[in-house]
């Protein structure tokens, strides 16, 4: 479960999108590869991080931060990444 919202401002993510500090294992390493690689990667994403126990109403937003900082213009490629 993620326990802790504290706000990550760091290099790491230079867009500057909110990211949990107990969410940035999701950004790289073993956590990204849990949802970089498949077809439908907001939903798979989306999924983990509500099994992971984020809170629902942050859930949609930090889906959408997370993949926008991994892969930056994914969210802007009409029904994503088609």
């Amino acid at each position: 479960m993620i326990a802790e919202c504290q706000i990550v401002h760091s290099p790491s993510f230079p867009t500057g999108r909110v990211i949990p500090s107990g969410s940035i294992y999701w950004t790289k390493g073993k956590g990204a590869a849990l949802w970089t690689g498949a077809k439908h990667k907001w939903s798979t994403l989306h999924k983990l991080l509500k099994a992971a126990g984020v809170p629902a109403k942050f859930l949609d937003g930090l889906t959408t931060n997370v993949i926008m900082e991994v892969i930056p213009g994914y969210m802007s490629k009409g029904k994503h990444g088609k």
